[in-house]
């Protein structure tokens, strides 16, 4: 295993990332773990190839769902993508961007949350969902490592426990239901008519569910004697992942409304 990561890592620094890939898919004899896909998911960063990266992304997150970093790593690659752009064509996805998010329930956070990846989005109803989703399960997953380290903390009152450990309960249920529906709408394909209905279908009942496990948390804290930086810190994380889920949904919605 060690052998193939290295020769991917020497291919993909080299700007090689489809030879990179190919000794994936061709020359291996096993199932690529977690260290050789990282390398290639690293080298489409380094090289700005969003098309190999999703791959590589989409399979480390099963691999490793609780690795923050690989969802980071794919925001970055379509974050970096959007320099070899031409400038008329960002305008036209900025404003296709903007446009989609009035339908929303806080346009102002989706366009900030979305504007930086109008290179892959384009004017593409799909990709502008999937790009959604994938901003609320990166968020998501870093509020879950972050509420996880919570409860390693000491010296933190018995009730604050109680309620930290609630909510790591509910942000993994929220972590894995997005990343269901993630899966689901990426492999969907060109699917319509009943079959899109009931892949799509699938979609907004998983994101409508972490929604509301989003909210459950922040419910737990509620009251004054749960005042606090630690209410607020958690607090302050949730309620951004609900708001970018709730975006999601809605262009989720919508998307489903026209297909």
């Amino acid at each position: 295993m060690e052998h193939y990561a290295c020769m991917v890592n020497l291919y993909g620094r080299a700007a090689l990332t489809r030879e990179a890939y190919a000794i994936i898919t061709d020359k291996m004899e096993f199932d690529a773990g977690p260290t050789v896909w990282g390398a290639l998911l690293y080298a489409c960063y380094l090289h700005r190839n969003a098309d190999i990266g999703e791959i590589a992304a989409q399979t480390l997150f099963e691999l490793e769902p609780d690795n923050v970093h690989n969802f980071e790593l794919l925001m970055k690659i379509y974050d970096t993508a959007r320099s070899a752009t031409p400038a008329r064509s960002s305008v036209s996805a900025s404003n296709f961007i903007k446009a989609s998010c009035r339908t929303t329930t806080y346009p102002a956070l989706c366009v900030q949350s979305l504007s930086a990846y109008a290179t892959s989005i384009q004017q593409s109803p799909r990709q502008l969902t999937e790009t959604a989703l994938s901003v609320s399960l990166a968020r998501a997953q870093s509020t879950k490592t972050f509420v996880y380290k919570l409860t390693k903390f000491k010296g933190v009152k018995a009730r604050e426990m109680e309620a930290i450990k609630d909510c790591l309960e509910e942000i993994d249920d929220t972590v894995d239901r997005l990343s269901k529906s993630f899966k689901e709408l990426k492999n969907m394909g060109p699917s319509k008519g009943k079959d899109f209905q009931w892949h799509i279908s699938n979609v907004e009942t998983w994101v409508s569910a972490a929604l509301t496990d989003e909210n459950t948390c922040v419910d737990g804290f509620a009251g004054k004697a749960m005042n606090g930086r630690l209410k607020s810190s958690i607090k302050a994380r949730f309620v951004n992942v609900a708001q970018v889920t709730s975006n999601a949904l809605a262009l989720i919605n919508k998307f489903a409304s026209k297909n």
